[in-house]
């Protein structure tokens, strides 16, 4: 990403600004005409692809876009508005859209290879590879032998279905999601962040965590797990996502490679953390209609389970060590940690909204709104004295003109406007505007990434389903039952691993979600239980050896071999493919309302996961000898495949058999004292 200065840096921060401003009222006032709301959406992000991401790093200019540049930004700004001018005309013609002719024609081809371009520039060339294929796959059609064949479509139609329509292409559904549901999640995650909350996290691992043997990596581990639930954006492809992790378990006494596998592991989690969670996890929830309160329930369980096998492999890594704690004057006080526990008022509110039934956009706006305004008052209580009547004002307006939806939009933003006028006109409370401005701008720019892949990913999907090749007829050729339906789900799990390595973890989700999860349901799979195997498997892709761009990344900030690095990142996936493993279980044997028995299930799981960090790390209680070692791996395994007709809690039973005779063991076999 380039580095801008001067009047260019504050043009594009002031566009960025104005593109989060837009999506905050949509959020709030409702919906939007669809085609005009998506294509805006794109308006505001793809210019700033071309403005920020140079198209050849080390040739182009680096603190400055090119002349080039400002035109393909113009253009896509061009190509955008005239789509919104189009959904109206569009919207009043009970026939539909129309074929595009002329001057429409060469617009939107180009708002399509625009899109391909910067995909390449700022999200990966291998998406932008494979949307340049399946357009040219569309066009060549008529000319492709086989099942590729099919009628003959002129450029004008194509263009039609791929740029002007709602329910497919560039300004299709996908889009629909990442305008509407991942946006306002992206400024909820980077106002979070901003708002002080992590060092409530940081402190309170310090003071759970800090005293144990090697403290500080338990805490670094627990810290960003737990940040995880506010950010929701995963930072494992981000080399500086692991430079305050890596050098202190380093300097701690942990091998550089194992610090920088458990920083990559620890910072995917967060795609799959509640409350906020990642746009791949966002992206599901609108494509297969899930309430997005329950994909979070179903994702909390995989997550504590990834969680514990980090923590798990720390510890016993630890021990093996003698690594020491953190020494008892870094251990802050109670009073001090908990001096930052109202800073989590806006996740329980998110929470609170999301059990009651709020759709997701409007409780994430809450949310956003009470961070900011909690941030705020945290660190300079005077403020209360400017929030509180300007909240009152807008109660009161809201009380009044409540009933009427467009009320809303404007009694906030009156608002929101007399409190920064406020603030500005306070020569003490000035940063806080200053602070506002900078969430707004770096929200815009983390939004642009998520919004060119599900851009991206929604014109693969729409030209394999123009081709025929996406039609889930794959479901026909497998047998029914539960033997099909497991072997869908294993074919399911492959290709997910597959796309994920190539592609970002959102593209290969809305990939996923589009064209595979339904082969599952059309064999008679649960829908939420298909969706969340796409999920695992997409984010867990980029965990898996050999060297992935996560393990390169932190492996050049730890000094580390990127292979080795890679392979202890690829214990942690562990966790998750038990949790994929239950999705595969679920799918067959189904648990409708059994929560003894998931509970259970969930136990055996988490005490197999301790079983293997256990033999992985060659040490329990004490050092184990090679022929233990591999007798409580194989109990592990064991214990972590769900096999059918066994019951979880007997499963559980064993687990505490094994770790009762773990424990017993070093005693059992000790060299017995001399008699005197």
């Amino acid at each position: 990403m380039r580095a801008l200065a001067g009047s260019t840096r504050i043009a594009v921060a002031a566009w960025s600004a104005l593109a989060t401003l837009f999506h905050v009222y949509g959020a709030l006032a409702g919906p939007i005409e669809p085609l005009a709301m998506r294509a805006l959406h794109l308006s505001f992000l793809l210019p700033l692809a071309f403005l920020l991401w140079p198209a050849r790093p080390g040739i182009s200019p680096a603190h400055r876009p090119s002349v080039p540049d400002l035109a393909l930004a113009l253009l896509s700004i061009l190509a955008g508005l005239h789509a919104v001018l189009a959904a109206s005309r569009i919207g009043a013609s009970s026939m539909g859209p129309a074929s595009p002719a002329g001057a429409e024609v060469l617009l939107g081809a180009m708002a399509l290879l625009l899109v391909v371009e910067a995909l390449r520039r700022a999200v990966t060339p291998i998406l932008a590879a494979l949307v340049a294929a399946g357009l040219l796959l569309l066009l060549a059609r008529d000319h492709l032998p086989g099942i590729l064949h099919h009628h003959d479509a002129q450029l004008p139609e194509i263009v039609g279905a791929l740029y002007l329509a709602e329910g497919i292409g560039l300004h299709g559904p996908v889009t629909g999601i990442s305008a509407t549901l991942v946006a306002i999640f992206v400024a909820l995650g980077v106002a979070s962040e901003r708002g002080g909350a992590a060092r409530f996290f940081r402190n309170l691992g310090t003071r759970v965590a800090g005293r144990q043997d090697g403290g500080l990596a338990k805490v670094a581990v627990l810290a960003s797990a737990l940040s995880g639930t506010l950010s929701g954006a995963s930072a494992a492809r981000d080399p500086a996502a692991g430079s305050p992790v890596i050098p202190a378990m380093a300097k701690l006494g942990y091998e550089p490679h194992f610090a920088a596998g458990v920083a990559v592991s620890t910072s995917a989690a967060s795609q799959f953390t509640p409350p906020v969670m990642g746009a791949g996890a966002l992206a599901i929830a609108g494509i297969s209609g899930i309430p997005y309160a329950q994909i979070c329930l179903a994702a909390a369980i995989g997550v504590l389970l990834h969680m514990l096998a980090i923590v798990a492999s720390v510890h016993f890594e630890a021990k093996r060590l003698r690594l020491p704690g953190i020494p008892e004057a870094g251990i802050p006080a109670w009073r001090e940690v908990m001096r930052d526990a109202p800073l989590l008022l806006p996740i329980l509110l998110l929470v609170l909204l999301l059990s009651l039934g709020s759709p997701p956009q409007l409780a994430a706006f809450w949310a956003l709104l009470a961070t900011f305004l909690v941030s705020w008052v945290h660190r300079h209580p005077r403020a209360i004295l400017l929030v509180l009547p300007v909240a009152i004002a807008v109660a009161l307006a809201l009380a009044r003109f409540g009933a009427h939806d467009a009320a809303w939009p404007l009694s906030i933003a009156l608002g929101a406007a007399s409190l920064l006028a406020m603030l500005w006109s306070r020569p003490g409370t000035r940063p806080l505007v200053r602070e506002a401005f900078g969430v707004l701008v770096d929200a815009g720019l983390a939004m642009v990434v998520v919004a060119l892949a599900c851009a991206g990913a929604g014109i693969l999907v729409a030209c394999l389903a123009e081709t025929g090749v996406a039609i889930p007829a794959p479901g026909a050729m497998l047998p029914q039952g539960p033997g099909g339906i497991l072997l869908a789900g294993a074919l399911l799990a492959a290709a997910m691993l597959l796309l994920g390595r190539g592609l970002q973890a959102t593209a290969a989700c809305v990939v996923g979600a589009s064209l595979l999860a339904p082969v599952l349901v059309s064999l008679g799979a649960p829908v939420l239980a298909a969706h969340m195997l796409v999920l695992w498997f997409a984010v867990l892709a980029d965990l898996m050896p050999p060297a992935s761009a996560a393990s390169r990344a932190a492996a050049s900030l730890a000094g580390a071999d990127p292979v080795l690095t890679s392979r202890v990142a690829g214990r942690f996936p562990l966790a998750g493919l038990v949790a994929g493993l239950g999705c595969l279980h679920a799918l067959v044997v189904p648990m409708q309302g059994a929560w003894l028995d998931l509970l259970g299930a969930v136990l055996a799981s988490a005490a197999g996961l301790v079983l293997a960090a256990a033999a992985l790390a060659g040490h329990f209680r004490g050092r184990l000898a090679p022929g233990w070692r591999v007798a409580v791996g194989t109990a592990a395994m064991l214990l972590l495949v769900p096999l059918a007709g066994i019951d979880p809690w007997a499963r559980f039973a064993c687990a505490a058999a094994i770790g009762a005779a773990l424990w017993l063991a070093p005693l059992a076999f000790a060299p017995r004292r001399a008699m005197p």
